[in-house]
């Protein structure tokens, strides 16, 4: 793997959602439970803390902080303070926070050196060695809701 297919990676995973998501309304996106919990903008806030949480992580570290990580080990209760920290948030702000902390966190790899993103150092953390391991995350991550708001569309036939 080199840094180009790690930046095509989180780029493809990004358009792969937006595409899922093209399209619908105000209603179908906050009246219609995608998860059995979950409205769909409650999924792309959820999508959106994780992106933010990342980007703000990953530039403490880089300017030599020591985040605390135990937060997303008990991913259940993170996702839920991400949702619920969002609640008031319009779908528009939902929408900026996604889109801004995606630009930055491309451009923040793309100005990495090969040993940052691949090599085993300071990015380490609870469920990835290097830092492109922890792209991987998220961009599967994205990939996997995407791939859920497309089968819930088909199913409401949106």
């Amino acid at each position: 793997m080199d840094k180009r297919l790690v930046l095509n990676r989180l780029a493809g995973a990004r358009a792969h959602l937006l595409v899922a998501v093209e399209g619908l309304s105000q209603i179908q996106m906050t009246a219609l439970s995608i998860s059995g919990f979950w409205t769909l903008r409650e999924v792309l806030a959820h999508i959106g803390g994780w992106a933010a949480w990342d980007l703000r992580t990953i530039r403490a570290i880089q300017q030599g902080e020591h985040p605390d990580l135990s937060a997303i080990q008990e991913v259940d209760g993170f996702n839920a303070r991400l949702v619920s920290e969002r609640s008031q948030w319009s779908l528009e702000q939902i929408l900026a926070e996604m889109a801004e902390a995606h630009a930055a966190t491309q451009q923040l790899v793309d100005g990495l050196s090969d040993q940052e993103l691949f090599g085993v150092g300071p990015f380490g953390g609870p469920y990835w060695d290097t830092l492109a391991e922890w792209l991987q995350i998220a961009w599967e991550h994205e990939e996997e809701h995407a791939v859920q708001i497309v089968t819930w569309r088909a199913h409401w036939g949106f």
